[in-house]
């Protein structure tokens, strides 16, 4: 985009309402061919107050534990479903384009894949990398790029493995079925999404019964639409409510629900539902 230039103080006071009025434009272009991008303003506010997003916390600490993972490069293990959701290639394309990468830039490009800032000097290493799958990485606007990528995965259903249904009087735990299911009250979520932002899924599934589950109860007690406002924060660190949704129910649940699906005691969950809570109020 060009911007308008003015050296004189009025001429300063016009370019500034031009520029602006350039930006509105621009901004419902672009809205009308990447539906995602009103998201991605909105949360671009929060990744200034925060240095560090609670989401990328948790996908560090756990490829650092080095659990769970189902593909492994040269010795360095990964998770297939992140792998492929930030590089948008197949696993066995992006193992061809590391074969003869050294063991030090493998780990740096692993470090982008799982949501880590990459220095200067660290993302030149790679950058032939990158021009291979034909990402532009950017220091800039790394954040937006990762929670992006995260979105992208939280709508994709094709790709998700894992079922929670709603436990009520209903529930016929027994059964394969679920009455449930008839009102849509299941949520349909990626299994590796659960191992990341909950400590109760992870010690669940380390477990060897419970490896190849596809499906669960909940017995949290919670709605159906608090438990779906809380899988969309797995995914995207954000609440979002529909507007039916009864928000002061919702977010006193979500309270709850923070230690009973063990998150990550640094979530900055428990802040922005107090937020939501202020708001109402007013």
């Amino acid at each position: 985009m060009k911007y308008v230039e003015a050296n004189s103080k009025t001429g300063k006071n016009v370019s500034n309402v031009i520029n602006g009025l350039l930006m509105l434009h621009y901004d419902q272009f672009i809205e009308q061919k990447f539906p995602n991008y009103s998201f991605l303003k909105q949360s671009s506010r929060y990744f200034n107050d925060y240095q560090i997003l609670t989401i990328q916390k948790d996908f560090i600490n756990f490829y650092n534990k080095q659990e769970f993972c189902d593909f492994e490069i040269k010795t360095i293990k990964c998770h297939k479903l992140i792998v492929e959701i930030r590089t948008k290639q197949t696993i066995e394309d992006i193992e061809e384009i590391l074969t003869n990468e050294t063991i030090e830039n493998i780990k740096l490009f692993f470090k982008w894949v799982y949501g880590i800032k990459l220095e200067i000097s660290e993302s030149n290493s790679i950058c032939h990398i990158f021009e291979k799958i034909n990402i532009q990485y950017n220091n800039q606007k790394f954040k937006n790029d990762f929670l992006n990528d995260l979105y992208n995965l939280y709508k994709d259903n094709k790709t998700k493995d894992f079922t929670i249904k709603i436990k009520n009087e209903l529930s016929d735990e027994s059964s394969n079925e679920s009455s449930n299911e008839s009102s849509n009250e299941t949520i349909k979520v990626h299994k590796t999404i659960l191992l990341i932002r909950s400590e109760l899924f992870r010690n669940m599934f380390k477990s060897i019964e419970e490896k190849n589950l596809k499906s669960i109860f909940d017995y949290s007690g919670k709605s159906y639409e608090t438990l779906k406002c809380l899988i969309n924060y797995f995914y995207t660190d954000q609440l979002i409510f529909s507007n039916n949704d009864d928000v002061t129910l919702i977010c006193e649940e979500l309270e709850d629900a923070i230690e009973y699906y063990q998150l990550n005691i640094e979530s900055n969950l428990h802040k922005r539902i107090q937020k939501y809570l202020k708001k109402i109020k007013k």
